[in-house]
């Protein structure tokens, strides 16, 4: 059985994996709690956010936050409030492509600006400072 829940002395949510083991039962958690505070932020945009995936991924905390936060927030800003963000496996058999991606179903970068959008700089915001994209490119 897996279910998530919100912990209230921790302030924290989990998501929780029961099974049954040779020694009786065993439990696993995991703190979900940034991930479901991403969620509920893209549900006060009415976007929404599918997890495809159960990848653990091993990286400094700080930079795959800022990372996840800097794509949702772009696909939300350029995809419009309905977006649906998509976190899932790359699927491939060439193991130095192993890992996740995150799509949106936007109408995406035109064919134009696909090198530009990337650079230091770039933006389409008229108080931008373009650098979102940069951090992920």
């Amino acid at each position: 059985m897996t279910y998530e829940e919100r912990w209230s002395p921790f302030d924290a949510w989990f998501e929780v994996h029961v099974y049954p083991s040779e020694s009786g039962v065993s439990i696993y958690f995991r703190d979900v709690t940034e991930r479901k505070e991403r969620e509920q932020e893209l549900k006060r945009d009415e976007a929404t956010l599918e997890i495809a995936t159960e990848r653990v991924v091993h990286a400094e905390p700080t930079r795959i936050k800022q990372l996840l936060e800097n794509l949702f927030r772009n696909a939300i800003e350029h995809g419009g409030e309905d977006v649906i963000v998509r976190v899932a496996d790359i699927d491939s058999t060439d193991d130095s492509a192993r890992g996740f991606y995150v799509a949106d179903d936007g109408t995406g970068i035109s064919e134009t600006k696909r090198e530009t959008v990337f650079e230091a700089g770039y933006t389409t915001q008229r108080n931008g400072i373009g650098l979102e994209l940069t951090f992920i490119a």
